[in-house]
């Protein structure tokens, strides 16, 4: 465990409950209020209670992959405030680390082919989970949350939006998921500009897609679909 690493306590867990679990839809892990202790400069860091061996050498080597944590769209700054996550979810928050941002090489970017949300968003109204095509992707596609087991939202991808995430984050690589889910339900939409447009097959949404992310993010090098495979 990293010594700069900021601990959790009960407090923070009851603070988090109280507060935010059902006003903005939070886990009630206590994790906000720690980062507010940290903010504070009042938080409690592991390398003032844990002993030396159960603490990590900070120096970094080799070939390192960092996973980040949350959707872009609930970075503490770019998310729709304040229905957003802790921290940053941006590949730039990796170099808390310790390292440059000219060691980061690749950025892979992971959204699903339609979008979701747990907990309270007024961009994914209550409404969505009376619709039935989208519940039937929520169902077919295991939509929980993780931590909560809260049934999540979906809508269909807003293409215009990924778009922007791709940009924003200079990701290399995309990564499209869980289109299995709409070729079992047998839908194929996504968003642009507020206006739903529907495909008769997944093949020439796909295609929609790939054009769309090659002809407006000049970093990207491939796009990858989970359903086929397929990539350019």
């Amino acid at each position: 465990m990293s010594p700069r690493a900021h601990v959790v306590t009960e407090q923070h867990i009851l603070d988090d409950q109280r507060d935010s679990a059902e006003k903005l839809g939070t886990t009630g892990s206590g994790i906000g209020p720690c980062y507010s202790d940290k903010a504070s400069r009042v938080g409690m860091r592991a390398d003032s209670i844990l002993p030396p061996e159960r603490l990590w050498d900070e120096q970094l080597s080799g070939e390192i992959l960092c996973e980040g944590a949350q959707g872009i769209w609930l970075d503490l700054d770019w998310g729709n405030y304040p229905y957003v996550t802790s921290s940053t979810t941006l590949p730039y928050g990796a170099c808390s680390l310790g390292f440059p941002t000219q060691k980061i090489r690749r950025i892979y970017g992971a959204a699903k082919i339609y979008d979701t949300r747990s907990g309270v968003d007024p961009d994914f109204p209550d409404t969505l989970l009376d619709d039935p095509v989208l519940a039937r992707i929520g169902e077919v596609g295991d939509e929980y949350g993780v931590t909560t087991g809260r049934r999540r939202k979906v809508k269909w991808l807003d293409l215009p939006k990924l778009v922007h995430s791709i940009n924003m984050t200079g990701t290399t690589h995309v990564i499209i998921s869980k289109c299995d889910v709409l070729e079992e339900v047998g839908e194929f939409r996504l968003q642009e500009q507020g206006r739903v447009i529907e495909f008769r097959a997944f093949s020439d949404m796909r295609l929609r897609i790939k054009r769309k992310i090659l002809a407006q993010c000049p970093l990207v090098s491939k796009v990858l679909f989970s359903q086929s495979a397929a990539s350019v």
